[in-house]
């Protein structure tokens, strides 16, 4: 596929996969800005996927089985069982019993001096309450969230859970099956309900008063120097 456009067939044809698992697959991949596909129904690897699922590209990210054990690998082979029969594992209820154990991230909007909306990506250990990371960018998406994972997941493993609010299906359904994969368990909010444990709600608003109210952000690398000082500080007070 990193040479051509592939049809759906063809591809089943060139792995030997299933169908209809492949067809799972195809769409999170879809989903999740990884794969493109044309009105003739013909699939490409975006420049994204080009550049971190080819083996032998500077940023190919194979290597992150490595450091989240070997565990992880075996699950990615499961991953059209996965997208075909997972469903959110957790509940609203779920409580974290130890660090590491439930992530929550959520969003945060604000605006640099000229109007302009930036996001930021917010992500919380609900135990100790640090703050994992925090992304900031124009605009955030579902492969956002994924890399933000997958950072933090490098230096501290999985956690049991990851929570969020449901968000649009597709990106629901792409986001849980690659938690699912690297070994974790996703837990949910039903879309209209509010945060039962409210941490991220309080981080949120810690961050609007300690930072984002005080200050002008004339532009976005300004708004991203900032932020990250401000996360590093919150986790030492």
């Amino acid at each position: 596929m990193a040479k051509r456009k592939s049809t759906l067939g063809e591809l089943t044809q060139a792995t030997g996969a299933s169908s209809r698992g492949l067809a799972a697959i195809v769409g999170v991949l879809i989903g999740l800005g990884l794969l493109d596909r044309d009105k003739a129904e013909r699939y490409a690897l975006t420049p994204e996927s080009e550049a971190f699922l080819v083996s032998g590209q500077p940023d190919f990210l194979g290597g992150i089985f490595h450091h989240m054990g070997a565990q992880v690998a075996p699950n990615w082979l499961r991953l059209a069982e996965i997208v075909g029969n997972g469903k959110p594992a957790g509940s609203v209820g779920l409580a974290a019993e130890r660090p590491n154990y439930v992530w929550s991230y959520d969003f945060v909007e604000d605006r640099t001096h000229d109007g302009r909306k930036f996001g930021m990506l917010c992500l919380i250990d609900e135990f100790t309450h640090e703050a994992l990371a925090i992304r900031v960018k124009r605009k955030l998406n579902a492969t956002d969230v994924l890399e933000t994972l997958a950072d933090v997941m490098i230096l501290r493993g999985p956690p049991a859970y990851v929570r969020s609010d449901n968000g649009p299906e597709f990106v629901a359904l792409a986001l849980r099956a690659w938690i699912a994969a690297v070994g974790a368990k996703t837990a949910y909010i039903e879309p209209g309900s509010l945060w039962e444990n409210g941490y991220c709600e309080s981080f949120n608003s810690k961050l609007r008063d300690e930072l984002l109210n005080g200050e002008v952000f004339f532009s976005l690398a300004e708004a991203q120097v900032l932020i990250e000082p401000w996360r590093r500080h919150y986790n030492t007070v």
